[in-house]
């Protein structure tokens, strides 16, 4: 990454597969509840129930 989302969502997409709505994982940086965008986010959603996992560390960029 040389920079990360700077508007809302704060969404840098990494990888991702969708299924519909209510089926999907990603890896991405950022989210609308990390406004500064420069941490990996891990997103699981199966028939609707979602869970976010957010990296404890900040990432660099360019690094």
């Amino acid at each position: 990454m040389n920079a990360f989302q700077a508007n809302f969502p704060y969404i840098s997409s990494v990888a991702g597969i969708e299924g519909g709505d209510n089926n999907l994982a990603l890896l991405r940086f950022g989210d609308g509840d990390i406004p500064t965008g420069d941490y990996l986010q891990f997103v699981i959603s199966i028939g609707g129930a979602q869970v976010k996992l957010k990296s404890a560390t900040k990432f660099n960029k360019n690094a």
